[in-house]
């Protein structure tokens, strides 16, 4: 009986260390949409973490590299992922809940709406007309 209880606490306790350990790993994020008005006035809308697919975005990026993401914000079909190690990857985001697309990836540590290359969305392969 006493062994159970050892086994119970050593699997629960590493169970507990597993998910404090992911939520370390992959904290959450700031997600925005990115609106650009006819007259070329830009705004970004905040949205709510838990109704974006951060998950596949964090597995997409997961393929190509292990940087934490801090801020996001999706840009005419692409979500641009800034990370903390000044870099930004552009996502694809996928049906069914598979992990995103990597599209590409830029040197820039500065202020995330400051960014000049969210036009890339208008160029990108994956992204349709």
């Amino acid at each position: 009986m006493k062994t159970r209880w050892i086994i119970s606490l050593v699997l629960a306790t590493a169970f507990c260390a597993g998910i404090a350990f992911w939520w370390w790993y992959n904290p959450p994020y700031i997600v925005e949409i990115r609106h650009v008005a006819l007259n070329g006035a830009v705004t970004y809308e905040m949205q709510r973490y838990e109704d974006w697919n951060h998950v596949a975005n964090i597995r997409g990026l997961r393929k190509h590299t292990r940087d934490r993401i801090y801020h996001s914000i999706y840009a005419d079909g692409l979500q641009y992922c800034f990370s903390k190690s000044g870099h930004v990857y552009a996502m694809v985001g996928t049906e069914f809940g598979l992990p995103s697309l990597f599209d590409r990836e830029w040197n820039w540590s500065g202020e995330p709406h400051d960014f000049p290359y969210f036009d890339y969305s208008k160029t990108s392969p994956h992204v349709g007309p």
